[in-house]
């Protein structure tokens, strides 16, 4: 399981402000595109650590 920050995504923005909510809008859209056909999460958050894609622990 590869866990990615904020930090990591935010180095492929250009010009992106760590004040912005644009990662947040981006990982909900995401969320809603890949989890509506599972009945589980497929997109996970690991608090204070960032965002992994599998399925959640069991």
């Amino acid at each position: 399981m590869r866990v990615v920050s904020r930090l990591e995504i935010s180095e492929y923005l250009p010009d992106f402000s760590m004040d912005s909510n644009l990662i947040d809008v981006h990982i909900r859209n995401l969320r809603q595109k890949l989890d509506s056909p599972f009945s589980t999460p497929l997109l996970q958050t690991i608090r204070g650590r960032g965002f992994f894609l599998g399925p959640g622990p069991e």
